[in-house]
C-alpha cells in the first residue's frame, strides 16, 4: 500500500557517494565499491513505473532534515 502513493524516493548514504553515477562506496562495506544502489532500488518490482530514486550523501540529507524539522530533531 505504501508504494502506491509514492511520488518520490530519496536515498541517503555514507560516502563516498557518486550522485551522477548513482553509486555508493561506503568505507565500512568493502564489497560495495561503486555499488549501483540507485539502479538496484530502481529495479525493485514494486517501485512505481517512472519513479527514479535520487541519491545524496548522508550529510546532505541531515542538513535537509534539520532545515525542515529544526536543529537536532
Amino acid at each position: 500500500p505504501v508504494w502506491d502513493g509514492m511520488t518520490c524516493l530519496g536515498i541517503a548514504s555514507a560516502g563516498p557517494v557518486d550522485t551522477a553515477a548513482g553509486t555508493v562506496s561506503p568505507v565500512n562495506i568493502p564489497a560495495w565499491r561503486r555499488f549501483p544502489l540507485v539502479d538496484m532500488v530502481a529495479a525493485h518490482p514494486r517501485l512505481p513505473v517512472g519513479l527514479r530514486p535520487v541519491l545524496v550523501g548522508d550529510a546532505v540529507a541531515m542538513t535537509a532534515a534539520e532545515h525542515w524539522l529544526g536543529a537536532a530533531r
